[in-house]
């Protein structure tokens, strides 16, 4: 049978049998740290794998939140959308003076103008009518049509008159005095 070095070396009488222990302790102690390093480096990145899975599970969770916030807000649209046009009323677009007469809003700090007739002019002022947006282009609505876009997008209302402000007067000095129906401005 072979013999290990250290046995030969015994026999030989170039080390005793102290520096033979001594030896295998320290190659004992080396291997024992060998195995905790490489423990710990598993453990280490074991660690940086979860870390990163928990990150990629964060992030995964935040783009579909956006994701499902945009399909939200489409779905708004489109459903304001198809309000609008099943119950849009027809507006006067040719600018024929002697028939309708010209409607001032404003619209995002700018006054925009329609062409409606006085009859609808009458309406909106009585809040029986509301003008809203869609895309660039306005409509007239029901009221009741433009308080339910208005409770889905409060952008797309333009204006919806109360009719309960309309019988109120703001100050008790003017109150002898009529607002004529034909004001413009």
């Amino acid at each position: 049978m072979v013999k290990s070095l250290q046995e030969q070396l015994l026999k030989a009488g170039l080390v005793n049998a102290n520096q033979v222990k001594q030896a295998k302790s320290a190659k004992r102690k080396q291997s024992k740290q060998q195995r905790k390093n490489k423990t710990e480096g598993i453990d280490a990145s074991k660690l940086r794998a979860q870390k990163a899975a928990i990150e990629k599970a964060t992030r995964d969770r935040e783009l579909n939140l956006r994701r499902q916030k945009l399909a939200g807000q489409k779905a708004i649209g489109a459903a304001i959308r198809q309000l609008i046009d099943t119950h849009q009323l027809p507006i006067n677009a040719n600018n024929d003076e002697d028939e309708d007469d010209a409607f001032n809003f404003t619209d995002q700090g700018k006054v925009k103008r329609i062409f409606i007739s006085r009859t609808q002019r009458k309406q909106i002022a009585s809040g029986k009518l509301a003008i809203v947006k869609s895309g660039q282009q306005y409509a007239l609505v029901p009221a009741g049509i433009g308080k339910k876009i208005q409770q889905r997008s409060t952008e797309a209302l333009i204006l919806l008159n109360d009719p309960q402000e309309n019988g109120a007067v703001e100050d008790e000095s003017y109150a002898q005095y009529q607002i004529p129906d034909d004001l413009m401005w």
